[in-house]
């Protein structure tokens, strides 16, 4: 993450070491392909946008 080698601060590297470890196993952790490929099968629709939503649950 460039953002904390370029802005350096006290503790830095901490939120940098997560950051790289997330960008090289996801937020899932090492071997996350079976839980991505779980999670994309979660709804069983695709996904309404917000305004539809709103339409169809509040009241006036």
């Amino acid at each position: 993450m460039k953002y904390f080698d370029v802005r350096p601060f006290l503790g830095a590297a901490k939120p940098r070491e997560m950051m790289n470890y997330f960008e090289d196993y996801t937020y899932f952790a090492p071997n996350a392909d079976n839980m991505i490929s779980l999670a994309r099968h979660l709804p069983p629709e695709s996904f309404t946008h917000f305004a539809k939503w709103v339409s169809q649950n509040m009241t006036s």
